[in-house]
Formats: structure tokens, C-alpha cells, sequence
């Protein structure tokens, strides 16, 4: 998987510093986290993991372009269950899919053995798996005066 190939994240790695940034991308839905976002997390983290050039991550959320007040943006606003969220997607992917919660304990799982550390920059709300996820990396840093978890 490349960083082209994903659909709900940004994976953004600066070769001098060695910082891999992961952008929850879907502001239009306050970036709430689907089954598949989580499997896109999983391969990023697995991503950086196998990057000797990778030091650290940090996990954010795209900020809302249409909107002008920073009080109303989400770093995550949590789980996504819309079965949209599945469309078009192969078989292979679904396979690796379990719509309760498999790809999300799979992240949390790979994100606690991970030997580089990961901070979470919160940029806005943190609600239910995206609270979760904040909970496995080594740094939380508020990112923003209306950020809270």
C-alpha cells in the first residue's frame, strides 16, 4: 500500500527529520474513523514500522476547509458506521475487514508494539475510538485551544 493508494488518511513522511505525519482525512464526516480507516492506519503504522528512515509518527485530523470556526472542528468525532464507507472497495480489503471492531484492535494492537514512538497532536475533538486511539500513543499534545479528549 502507498500512500497514494489510501482513501481516509494522509501518510506524509519528511525524509530530513524522519517525521511520518498521518492525517485523519475526512473532515467532511469531522473524520470519524470507519473499520477501513482503521485498516489504514494499521498498514501506515506497519508502513512506518519497516522505514529505517522513520524516527516517529504523528497522528492529527484535517481541519474542515468549508468551516471558519476552529470551536466546531474534530481531531476525530469517533466511529463511522455508514455502510457507504465500503463501497468500492475489493474483496481482498473486505476480507480483512470485520465490521464490529477487528481492524480497530488490530491498529491498537500494532500501535503498542510499535518501537517508535507516536504522538497524537489533537486539533479538535477526540470522541470514543478516536479517544481510544489517543490512549495508545506516547505523547498526547493539544494542538489547539478547543482540543479535548
Amino acid at each position: 500500500m502507498t500512500g497514494e493508494d489510501f482513501k481516509d488518511i494522509l501518510y506524509e513522511k519528511d525524509d530530513e527529520s524522519g517525521i511520518v505525519t498521518i492525517t485523519l482525512n475526512t473532515p467532511g464526516r469531522k473524520n470519524a474513523l470507519s473499520a477501513y480507516s482503521f485498516l489504514e492506519l494499521y498498514w501506515a503504522a506497519e508502513r512506518m514500522e519497516r522505514d529505517e528512515g522513520a524516527y516517529a509518527m504523528i497522528i492529527t485530523g484535517a481541519l474542515n476547509p468549508d468551516s471558519d470556526d476552529p470551536s466546531k472542528e474534530a481531531f476525530s468525532s469517533g466511529g463511522y458506521f455508514d455502510l457507504r464507507a465500503y463501497e468500492g472497495l475489493s474483496e481482498e480489503v473486505m476480507e480483512q475487514i470485520d465490521l464490529t471492531d477487528i481492524a480497530q484492535k488490530r491498529f491498537t494492537l500494532k500501535m503498542w508494539e510499535l518501537d517508535k514512538p507516536v504522538i497524537a497532536a489533537i486539533n479538535g475533538l477526540a470522541i470514543g475510538g478516536a479517544f481510544t486511539m489517543c490512549l495508545t500513543c506516547a505523547y498526547l499534545i493539544y494542538a489547539s485551544e478547543y482540543a479535548w479528549v
